[in-house]
This record gives C-alpha cells, sequence and structure tokens, in this order.
C-alpha cells in the first residue's frame, strides 16, 4: 500500500479514536477519511495532485461475470484529474489506480455483513485492471471502542493485511 493512504488511515483512525467518534455510518466515515485524512496528502508535483482524482461513490467497469457495465465502489482514486472510467464515445476504457471499499459493522447487529463478496470482488479486479484495491473494515464496540482491518489485493492477491 502506498505511503499516502498508509498514513492517512493511520491519522484519521487515531482521530476517531482520539475523539471517541462511533456514531457514523459508513457514508460519514468515507466523507470524513477523504475530507479530514486524504484531502491532505494531495500536493502539486505528485502523483496524487489535484482533488478531482478522488471521488467518492464511482462508477467501475464491472466485472464480466456479473453481466452489468458498471458498478459504483464507495472511493476510488484515479490516475488523472477529474478522470473517469468512460472515454469520449462513453466507452468503459479506463480504470481507477484505486479502489477502497468500506464496511461499518456494530456490536448489536445482529447480521454482520459478510466480506465474502467483496473480498473475492476486490481480489479479482486487482488482477483484472492491475489496480490496488482496498477494504476497509470498522467494527465499533461498546463504547467507542473499535477495531479496523485494512486488506489491500494486487494481481489478484491479498497483499498484506493491517489492523489499527
Amino acid at each position: 500500500m502506498k505511503s499516502f493512504l498508509h498514513s492517512s488511515f493511520t491519522e484519521f483512525f487515531t482521530f476517531l479514536r482520539a475523539n471517541k467518534i462511533s456514531r457514523c455510518r459508513e457514508r460519514e466515515v468515507v466523507s470524513w477519511f477523504v475530507t479530514s485524512a486524504l484531502i491532505n496528502k494531495i500536493k502539486k508535483g505528485t502523483w496524487l495532485n489535484d482533488p478531482s482524482q478522488i471521488v467518492v461513490e464511482a462508477a467501475v467497469p464491472q466485472l464480466p461475470v456479473y453481466g452489468k457495465k458498471q458498478c459504483c465502489k464507495d472511493l476510488v482514486i484515479w490516475n488523472k484529474s477529474f478522470q473517469t472510467y468512460w472515454n469520449e464515445k462513453f466507452e468503459a476504457v479506463y480504470h481507477p489506480a484505486y479502489i477502497i471499499e468500506w464496511k461499518v459493522v456494530r456490536y448489536w447487529q445482529r447480521v454482520k455483513p459478510s466480506m465474502n463478496h467483496d473480498f473475492e470482488w476486490l481480489s479479482a479486479f486487482s488482477k483484472v485492471y492491475n489496480t490496488v484495491c482496498i477494504s476497509v473494515n470498522i467494527e465499533f464496540k461498546k463504547g467507542n471502542e473499535f477495531v479496523v482491518e485494512v486488506i489491500t489485493f494486487l494481481n489478484g492477491k491479498q497483499k498484506n493485511k493491517i489492523l489499527y
């Protein structure tokens, strides 16, 4: 995982813990991560040089096995400013540099969402498109405690698993 993402995750989860922030859903967490941590990594003259490279709920090419042309992912980082996966003729030709899928679960949820589908999809997408795909899973415990697991997929394989 690129250092700008690792440091963004570290800063963000440290901030959530220090401020005892636990009353939030997936959408808030993704938005807060972008606006409070990831945005600070944008620097002119570097690879991540424009806020428009970061898109929440972005369309990406769907894997052929699913029968659709596109699907939306929680957080997508593109190689260029204002990039999408379509060309001028609205043909799906581009793929993102990073896809980050998030899951937020709570201790009181009777049915916890399965991460297996996300893992399989991210692994397959990383193999087909050579995109770095990341799964971020946050489990809020009683009180303000939480556990975070970040899993990176590249070339169809799980590369690492980091607990924050």
